[in-house]
Parts: C-alpha cells; sequence; structure tokens
C-alpha cells in the first residue's frame, strides 16, 4: 500500500465517529475499523466489488492515492453520521457494528439526496435498528452470514434503502 493511502486511511480512522462504533477488542486485533474505512473509500469511488478478503485487498493494492474528492465526500458523510449519533446512549451505540455502519453509510446518499438532517437520519437509524430490528428479520437474516459479499451487501442496502423511502409516510420526523 503507498504511503499517500496509508496515511490516508491513518486520518480517517482519527474522526471521533470511530468512537462511537461498537468495535470489540478483537475487532481493533483484526483491524476491523480499517476493514470499515477500505469500505467507506470503495464505496466513495464507486467500485462494485465485494468488501471482504481478495477483491478489497486487490482495490487496496492498485490504488496510488486516495482522490481529494473521494476523501472529502468520506468525511462529509462521516461527519453527518457523527452528528446523527451524537444524542445515542451506551446501550443505542451497541447497534453500530461494522455491518451496519457500511450500510449505513452507502444509504446516507438517499438522506443526502432528499435533504434529510442529521436528526432525521439519526431517527430513521433508530427506528430501524433499534425500534424495529430483529435477527429474524430479511435484514437481520442479511447481517449474519456473507455480510461482506457483494449480493449480501446489495441485499441489506435496498432493504435499507426501502425502508428510508417510506419513513416519512410512517411518522412525522423532526423540523431540521
Amino acid at each position: 500500500m503507498s504511503p499517500a493511502v496509508r496515511e490516508t486511511v491513518q486520518e480517517l480512522g482519527q474522526h471521533l465517529f470511530f468512537e462511537k462504533i461498537a468495535f470489540t477488542k478483537a475487532d481493533r486485533n483484526r483491524y476491523v475499523d480499517e476493514q470499515l474505512i477500505w469500505q467507506f473509500i470503495a464505496s466513495a469511488s464507486n467500485q462494485d466489488i465485494d468488501f471482504r478478503g481478495a477483491s478489497l485487498n486487490q482495490f487496496i493494492s492498485n490504488l496510488d492515492e486516495v482522490p481529494a474528492s473521494v476523501t472529502e465526500l468520506i468525511e462529509h458523510k462521516i461527519d453527518f453520521m457523527d452528528a446523527a449519533f451524537r444524542n445515542w446512549d451506551h446501550a443505542q451505540r451497541k447497534v453500530l457494528k461494522k455491518v451496519h455502519v457500511g450500510s449505513l453509510f452507502q444509504v446516507l446518499d438517499y438522506a443526502l439526496e432528499h435533504s434529510w438532517s442529521e436528526d432525521q437520519f439519526g431517527a430513521w437509524s433508530e427506528s430501524f435498528l433499534i425500534d424495529r430490528y430483529s435477527v429474524d428479520s430479511p435484514y437481520g437474516q442479511l447481517c449474519q452470514k456473507g455480510a461482506t459479499s457483494k449480493g449480501f451487501v446489495a441485499k441489506r442496502f435496498g432493504l435499507m434503502l426501502k425502508d428510508m423511502e417510506q419513513f416519512p409516510l410512517q411518522m412525522e420526523l423532526p423540523k431540521p
């Protein structure tokens, strides 16, 4: 990996948002936090790859630098998510696991395109991941196995997006 890419990944990893994510000690030992940043970079670069092993490693090894526009987009989305979850307590933050955060990063585009505020995104996330989440739901089942496979990532994204599209119809969102 090029020094420029390594530096960008390390800088992104310093964001306070990563303190909100429910990384276990084992996750940190396996560099799951870095893997999540790589997923962000691949997603923001519009890479259509698996977010695991060989595909992600090939993407990383072919990258000489992370374009400034990609870094800026990632920083903007991380800032947005950080603000969206700023009032979540410790128990709520336990749901902010890698599998969910990677998908949240992707569906955040919908929220931004539709001018959702951080509070609106936080309210939808709480509704989807806490109030209505079940391991037996279609989304919950997709989080159990193959969490980084391209097919499962796409299906989770689709279920989240469909829910987001219906969310404003289900309840009144807080005014920005």
